[in-house]
């Protein structure tokens, strides 16, 4: 990105889903499903929409791979989604498995450190999951009544504990539900037995070269899930969400907006014929600083400075040209521009590049811009005579640049 910023200095001195139905509210999409007339099961997902809340993320591409520009935690991102099924009694028949399985990133698996790509290229999305609840057998079988899905998309052993978490390595996470089994003719399903609770968090993570869009960043592909035996994924945009987050790269820019005045002291005509006759010409005065206050969101690679004498007579030699009060050229004297060693023209044309600047920004959603100082320096040159149309001349003099800053 190339932006410019202007400022005005003035150098002043003095000489001197068929079986299945969804409901969608403001803070929840139900899905249900009847495995036969006597049963009915319940997935139910938040609609919290977290990469749709409006945020702007200011990413410096010095940041290392792996970095964290951003998370949610469990009660952020997607808190407390949860399966059950029941009957209204003894089942008539067993019912087989019913799964209920949810895809954060349909159709893509993650990459061997787990992380989906989103839409924006150099910024990937890890996310990781705890399971909360877990159905148990209410007659005591021996058998499973509800699995859960690990990360790498193995079954958990029945006796793993709750409120581990897990990072997703698979394509997906979910419960499988099987019938409670009270003896060999006695099926059951029960909230109790056939029941799944778990949270999902998510980390946006830095990938690569961070491709800067003004489209804020969505997942790469569609939220979906599957219920029951039906075949197919259904879509469920509003879980995760998408298009709220922009991502910026840093910027800087001139700390205020009031023009400097730079006070280069009192100069004493020096040269034959002066009050220091001794001193020879050209003659230079000591030098002064000169600190233009930048503020920086983070590094950027380059920025540079360019400066114009807007004098009614500027110098063939590029410095800065000085004037009486009322704009009379004062010949003999002028102000020369310095950026460490070099020597800076006030020609509106050359370049003064420093280089990267401010600091890293290891703080993504931190937008705030912290102050910066570019250092300057200039002095008097008395190359010959001090005079106002060819009379000798001793009073104040001012000179006036402008300042271009740009950062790219």
């Amino acid at each position: 990105m190339l932006k410019s910023y202007a400022k005005i200095i003035y150098i002043l001195g003095s000489v001197g889903l068929c079986y299945f139905s969804f409901i969608h509210t403001a803070q929840s999409v139900t899905f249900t499903y009847n495995p036969n007339a006597t049963s009915i099961c319940y997935y139910n997902l938040p609609e919290l929409a977290p990469l749709s809340a409006p945020r702007t993320l200011v990413v410096d591409n010095t940041l290392p791979i792996g970095a964290e520009l951003y998370h949610w935690g469990y009660n952020e991102f997607i808190p407390n989604i949860n399966a059950y099924c029941q009957s209204s009694g003894k089942l008539p028949t067993p019912t087989g498995i019913i799964s209920m399985y949810f895809f954060p990133v349909t159709g893509i698996a993650p990459d061997a450190n787990g992380v989906y790509p989103t839409s924006i290229s150099g910024i990937g999305i890890k996310f990781y999951f705890t399971y909360t609840s877990k159905g148990t057998s209410i007659y005591s079988s021996p058998y499973a009544t509800t699995s859960l899905l690990g990360g790498t998309g193995n079954w958990l052993a029945a006796n793993e504990p709750l409120n581990i978490e897990y990072s997703f390595t698979a394509d997906m996470i979910g419960s499988r539900f099987y019938n409670d089994i009270q003896n060999s003719s006695n099926y059951y399903l029960s909230q109790q037995a056939n029941n799944a609770a778990y949270s999902i968090r998510a980390v946006l993570v830095k990938t690569g070269s961070i491709g800067y869009s003004s489209t804020p960043l969505s997942m790469s592909r569609a939220s979906t899930v599957q219920v029951g035996g039906l075949s197919g994924n259904l879509p469920v945009p509003n879980v995760i969400g998408g298009g709220g987050i922009t991502v910026i790269p840093p910027a800087c820019r001139l700390k205020t907006s009031t023009d400097y005045t730079i006070n280069m002291g009192r100069w004493v005509h020096s040269g034959p014929g002066s009050r220091q006759p001794g001193v020879s010409l050209p003659a230079y005065g000591p030098i002064v600083p000169v600190d233009i206050n930048l503020e920086c969101s983070g590094r950027v690679d380059n920025i540079s400075f360019r400066f114009e004498d807007v004098g009614s007579s500027p110098l063939t030699n590029n410095n800065i040209s000085l004037y009486d009060s009322g704009g009379t050229k004062i010949d003999g004297l002028e102000i020369v521009l310095f950026y460490g060693s070099n020597k800076i023209n006030a020609d509106n044309v050359s370049q003064v590049g420093l280089g990267s600047w401010g600091e890293t920004n290891t703080n993504p959603k931190d937008t705030s811009f912290k102050p910066s100082i570019a250092r300057f320096t200039a002095y008097y040159a008395q190359r010959a005579p001090i005079q106002r149309n060819g009379v000798s001349y001793t009073g104040p003099v001012t000179g006036k640049v402008n300042m271009y800053v740009t950062y790219y």
